[in-house]
């Protein structure tokens, strides 16, 4: 069977298997074990990449468990891990595609709004009344203030008073007192007379 030409490395027979019957790709014995679980468990490169291209699952599973790649790791075959971890990766990457489901178009049905006309209120056009120009005014410059001027007058200067001694006459008796008194006036007396007599003269000249 396909599982033993697995294991054995027979690939054209392989290929005479899955040629035959795509699905025999991933068939499982008695074990649960699929021919890529054969060939990574005993090393058989060739048919490790023949499978892997033909799309052989590289994580399916036994009933023990067990992957291609442990099988492979468990007797060392370290080309055949590396093979087996690349295809893994990929897979991881390209996740199977998911069938399209078509959901029936459902048409929303369209309701037309009236249209509302709004009329069009018009505003009267106010007329701009022209500015009205008044002539300029000249001003007059102003005369300049007269200040009136103050004559200042001279200071007087005041000259100092001088003053008479006053003669102190000695206390004397009443006689002395009036005798004096009498002469006094008798010069006076003698003064008057002398200006009638000088101013007399004067006129008859």
């Amino acid at each position: 069977n396909i599982h033993e030409c697995a294991r054995n490395g027979e690939l054209s027979k392989v290929k005479g298997y899955v040629e035959a019957d795509a699905n025999s790709i991933n068939a499982t014995d008695s074990k649960g074990y699929t021919p890529l679980h054969w060939a990574a468990d005993w090393g058989q490169v060739d048919v490790v990449k023949y499978l892997l291209s033909k799309g052989a699952n590289p994580q399916a599973r036994g009933k023990s468990g067990w992957t291609p790649l442990q099988a492979s790791e468990a007797e060392g075959h370290m080309t055949v891990s590396r093979l087996l971890r690349e295809a893994m990766a990929k897979r991881t990457q390209q996740p199977a595609a998911q069938p399209v489901v078509s959901q029936p178009v459902v048409q929303t049905p369209v309701v037309q709004t009236p249209v509302v006309q709004t009329p069009v209120v018009q505003t009267p056009t106010v007329q701009q009344v022209p500015m009205q120009t008044y002539p300029t005014v000249q001003t007059m410059p102003t005369a300049p203030v007269m200040q009136p001027v103050v004559q200042q007058r001279p200071a007087v200067v005041q000259q100092p008073v001088q003053q008479q001694p006053v003669q102190q006459q000695p206390a004397g008796s009443p006689v002395q007192g009036a005798r004096t008194t009498v002469e006094d006036t008798r010069a006076t007396v003698e003064q008057v007379n002398a200006l009638i007599e000088m101013f007399g003269k004067k006129k008859a000249n």
